[in-house]
């Protein structure tokens, strides 16, 4: 980028894409985190901003579920879909609850 490589100052590079020059010094400071975060799917381009799950075991649980019944030709509806992620939240859930209490 031409800030890393002293050719543009950060207040020309900022104005360039049309945000905050403090927005780019966040975005250069947190560079690899963003990358390994986009590379990996878990943000989006089009997000203002990167919230990590809560539940991330939950998210993959229900993505292998959707992706096995896909696989095998089964109709989900969203809803469907809702409800077993709530049965998945409330058992990982009880699980947290168990071991802490």
């Amino acid at each position: 980028m031409d800030v890393e490589r002293g050719l543009l100052s950060k207040k020309k590079v900022a104005a360039k894409f049309g945000v905050l020059a403090n927005t780019l010094s966040t975005w250069l400071k947190k560079a690899d985190e963003i990358k390994i975060r986009f590379l990996s799917g878990d943000m989006e381009p089009n997000r203002k901003k990167s919230r990590g799950s809560k539940f991330t075991e939950v998210k993959a649980a229900v993505l292998t579920r959707f992706k096995a019944k896909r696989a095998s030709n089964i109709p989900l509806a969203g809803e469907m879909v809702r409800e077993k992620a709530k049965m998945f939240t409330q058992g990982q859930q009880k699980g947290l609850d168990d071991r802490v209490g």
